[in-house]
């Protein structure tokens, strides 16, 4: 049976918009960030995803560990 090319959503919000891969992209956007060495830049951008709401503790951990 041949899968469906549609990408999976969650109560109705595609996935581009479910917390997990939001937080993947700001990990990548931080890391890229201090890896240019715009360290200053790359803490605020963790901290402004820190408050995000309904993180799970893994992600916060992660955006903890970019940050520090």
């Amino acid at each position: 049976m041949p899968r469906s090319k549609k990408k999976p959503t969650v109560k109705g919000k595609p996935a581009a918009q479910m917390p997990g891969n939001t937080t993947l992209a700001t990990a990548k956007q931080v890391g890229d960030l201090a890896w240019a060495g715009q360290h200053a830049q790359a803490i605020k951008r963790a901290a402004a995803a820190l408050a995000a709401p309904r993180l799970s503790v893994a992600e916060q951990l992660d955006l903890l560990d970019l940050r520090a």
